[in-house]
């Protein structure tokens, strides 16, 4: 069948169903930050740590070696490939899986007060969200995106009523990780995809795409999310790990909301990558750096005034961070959220090695900021945080220039 003419490929209508998919990340994004503001009320700050580092941990696996498969599962559908990814997504979901486990085992006491639960709750965790991740990336590669929308916002909101309900029921934190671990299971709902026919295409390897994309994400989610734990590891107390993780968490709101709806620009991207549109990506990789950093900078100046205000007033005064915390973290959040679009220009090229190496070098601006600084552990944290999104940004927006074709 000829690729361009598929219904299955990226140039089909998609019957519109792109405002399903904004109003499912909208309710995601509002539905997780209830989830978390009401977990956090109703347990405390020292309590809350065990559900900050789960969801930590989760959203950490998700992005690093989750995110890869619904990103292959997309490109390879929309450019009209029927190889099979099942096996690849069970190899990669059994390695992140041990891998949080043993993490959750090692940091039992400091992470999770010694509750033992948390520890098969992050292997489970792993596993249902690489169903959830293989499913959207089906949906959205079949252009079925009023469906990913759904499950992306019915998802977040099983996850806040019964986190809620369960937390408030057993006065527990263990409450919340079984929802966690029970509400991506909603795609199943969905997973009778409608069967289409996709002619043999020359694609390379999942296991290369795949590879590169997790190296990648590797390096861009450890400095999005792991600052809680970077924390926790420069000597800060629990209450700091959740002052510091609630901050991150409000901050990164459009880029919580920008990562659903990025399935719906890779399907188009990949056609202008492997046609005649290269030239029209990278006038978009000029425009998103130098936008990024005068919104980053006017983030920078309203999250020192408004920020610790906002915060203390949705979690509690226990959560107020530091203005210069909460500055750092909002020009962050603004670049971390400019260069997940450009991050889709590489990927619709294939050119995951080049993705992998500009956040590799954005990884060790970070550390090398944090580790030069001799401030309060959040503040050094929120430091590396901004230039570390600022270096990789660049390099991004660099790869995209210097990428001269596209890899099938």
């Amino acid at each position: 069948m000829d690729r361009m003419t598929d219904p299955g490929t990226a140039t089909a209508k998609s019957g519109d169903g792109t405002r399903h998919m904004i109003w499912g990340s909208v309710l995601a994004a509002v539905a997780a930050y209830l989830f978390l503001q009401g977990g956090a009320r109703l347990l405390g700050a020292e309590r809350f740590a065990a559900i900050s580092a789960l969801w930590t941990i989760q959203f950490l696996v998700m992005a690093v070696a989750l995110m890869p498969i619904e990103q292959l599962t997309i490109r390879t559908r929309a450019l009209g490939d029927g190889t099979e990814l099942r096996r690849s997504t069970a190899a990669v979901v059994a390695v992140a899986a041990i891998a949080a486990g043993a993490y959750a085992g090692a940091n039992l006491d400091t992470l999770f007060s010694g509750e033992g639960v948390f520890v098969p709750l992050s292997v489970l965790s792993v596993v249902t969200m690489g169903v959830f991740a293989l499913g959207r990336g089906e949906l959205a590669g079949r252009l079925r995106y009023r469906d990913y929308g759904l499950v992306t916002g019915g998802q977040a909101l099983v996850r806040l009523v019964a986190g809620l309900g369960l937390i408030a029921a057993a006065d527990s934190a263990a409450g919340g990780g079984w929802a966690m671990v029970v509400s991506p299971l909603l795609v199943l709902g969905w997973w009778r995809f409608r069967r289409q026919s996709f002619a043999p295409a020359q694609t390379q390897g999942a296991g290369t795409f795949l590879a590169g994309v997790v190296v990648a994400n590797a390096a861009a989610q450890t400095i999005l999310v792991a600052g809680p734990l970077a924390v926790e590891r420069l000597g800060g107390t629990a209450a700091e790990v959740s002052v510091l993780f609630v901050t991150l968490t409000l901050f990164r709101a459009p880029l919580a909301i920008a990562n659903n709806l990025l399935a719906r620009l890779l399907p188009p991207f990949s056609s202008l990558a492997t046609g005649d549109g290269k030239s029209t990506l990278r006038r978009w990789a000029i425009r998103l750096p130098l936008g990024g950093a005068a919104i980053a900078a006017a983030a920078v100046a309203v999250g020192a005034w408004m920020g610790p205000a906002i915060i203390s007033g949705l979690f509690g005064t226990d959560f107020r961070p530091t203005a210069a915390a909460a500055a750092l973290v909002a020009g962050g959040s603004v670049l971390a959220t400019v260069a997940a679009f450009a991050n889709q220009i590489l990927l619709a090229m294939g050119a995951t090695w080049r993705l992998a190496a500009a956040w590799v070098v954005g990884l060790f601006a970070a550390v090398a900021v944090m580790m030069a600084l001799s401030s309060a552990p959040a503040t050094r944290v929120a430091a590396g945080f901004l230039v570390g999104e600022a270096v990789a940004l660049a390099a991004v927006s660099a790869a995209v220039l210097l990428t001269g074709r596209v890899i099938r």
